[in-house]
């Protein structure tokens, strides 16, 4: 949101390159939406690897698309660097599935 708070679609949508990812507002709130779930269910254990799992399996998909289409979301934005949000989403999507296999495991992760 702060590199590039743009909502615009169709061919009025912009973008600025971070790390390889075109971002823009729409971009930005697609990541909320990914990791809201999860924080509201962080200490539900029965919950929190089920939404981890989903939150992966929207990754995957995602870094699919991009990989197959520079116009994601129905043709609403143009991004130039489809393999470079392809990448993010795979490298995301296996944190995710990382952390719903520990959760499905019972396996407490301690950060020290």
């Amino acid at each position: 949101m702060i590199v590039n708070p743009d909502f615009a679609v169709g061919s009025a949508a912009t973008s600025e390159v971070v790390l390889g990812v075109d971002m823009n507002g729409w971009h930005a709130v697609s990541g909320f939406l990914i990791v809201a779930p999860v924080l509201v269910v962080l200490f539900n254990e029965e919950l929190f690897p089920w939404v981890m799992a989903a939150s992966a399996a929207a990754l995957y998909g995602t870094a699919v698309w991009s990989a197959l289409s520079s116009r994601p979301a129905a043709g609403l934005f143009y991004f130039p660097n489809p393999t470079g949000d392809a990448v993010l989403h795979v490298i995301t999507g296996t944190i995710f599935l990382v952390g719903a296999v520990l959760a499905f495991r019972g396996t407490d992760v301690k950060v020290s």
